[in-house]
């Protein structure tokens, strides 16, 4: 969301992006036991917003590629080290790749999350995450966006591969520090 404000002092709230679909890519590679090196490949396969072009903003492109992201994931807890849930951090690196213009990619980014799990029998899996981006600013019209807060819930079916339903909240963080 973009908010700007007239001469007048009135507010108005315009969506830059209202609606996402994407896809991504995610290979781990374990390491040791209890740590995976992961590389993820997002794929912004479609997307609307507002025409803000009277705003000077270009209208995102529908399609891009997102900023490969180079991760370290390590497990604390493990169902299959005989503990109740899964808990695992992570740090990752979103490289400053991808469509800038889809506003999908093009900036570096450090990404810690912490993450909680667990399996029911060998079919289904419960999980959250809670985690950050921080990143640099980016002007927008009136507004800066960058730094946020991700909170995620994923529900997955099926063994070995799996299909996975995730719940992606994303919040700004209004006074982000800024990154040069």
């Amino acid at each position: 969301l973009l908010t700007t404000t007239d001469v007048s002092g009135n507010r108005t709230v315009n969506e830059v992006i209202s609606h996402r679909v994407q896809a991504h890519l995610l290979v781990a590679f374990g390491v040791l036991p209890w740590l995976d090196v992961q590389l993820q490949a997002p794929l912004t396969v479609w997307q609307t917003g507002q025409d803000l072009s009277g705003m000077g903003l270009a209208q995102p492109q529908a399609f891009g590629v997102g900023s490969p992201v180079i991760g370290l994931r390590a497990g604390i807890l493990a169902q299959r080290r005989s503990a109740p849930i899964d808990l695992a951090i992570q740090l990752g690196v979103a490289l400053p790749l991808g469509s800038p213009g889809a506003l999908t990619g093009g900036r570096l980014a450090a990404l810690p999350s912490l993450h909680v799990g667990r399996s029911f029998g060998d079919l289904v899996h419960l999980a959250a995450s809670v985690g950050g981006a921080i990143e640099p600013q980016l002007q927008l019209g009136d507004s800066r966006v960058g730094s946020g807060i991700e909170v995620n819930g994923l529900l997955g079916v099926g063994r070995g591969v799996r299909a996975e339903l995730i719940s992606r909240n994303v919040f700004s963080l209004a006074n982000a520090p800024h990154i040069s």
